[in-house]
């Protein structure tokens, strides 16, 4: 990315964290993850694995909502994703994950440019993150028996033990 892209990314991601709180970057065929959350003091939350982009933002958007009224939670969620059925909410689950260097430079490089160029948006000792982990078609996890992994593909991250 040369300069003046990198600048403009910069610049319009503060924008969208100004205006509402966060912004979403999105990687085509691969993840989506929250740049802002550590102004709130909060963890940015990623989504792996082959949603489209906009049921991903939905959820992540869904999920900040949450956190910015109650507070961080982690563990089970009814309430980011609907079923089939109006009354029918599928199980997803929140965890906090142990970042490495990998995780850094593969899945959230630009949330990390970021703080750099503005670490005053950082509330925290250094940027958390969270994974939202979301279910197959019978409303399997991907860390419980029977996920249903080569349709419904995503990366499960080491979790904060």
């Amino acid at each position: 990315m040369d300069q003046a892209t990198f600048t403009a990314f910069i610049e319009s991601t503060k924008a969208n964290i100004d205006e509402y709180g966060v912004s979403i970057m999105g990687v085509i065929n691969s993840h989506a993850y929250t740049i802002g959350m550590a102004n709130l003091g909060l963890p940015d939350v990623i989504i792996t694995g082959n949603l489209n982009a906009s049921t991903a933002q939905h959820i992540l958007n869904e999920l900040v909502r949450q956190w910015k009224t109650t507070g961080v939670a982690y563990g089970d969620n009814f309430e980011l994703i609907q079923g089939k059925c109006d009354d029918a909410s599928l199980k997803t689950h929140i965890r906090a994950i142990a970042p490495d260097k990998d995780f850094f430079d593969t899945y959230v490089r630009q949330a990390l440019n970021f703080y750099e160029e503005h670490p005053d948006y950082v509330k925290v000792a250094s940027p958390m993150f969270a994974q939202i982990l979301w279910p197959d078609n019978k409303g399997t996890l991907p860390t419980e028996a029977g996920y249903l992994s080569d349709d419904f593909v995503q990366h499960v991250f080491s979790a904060v033990s």
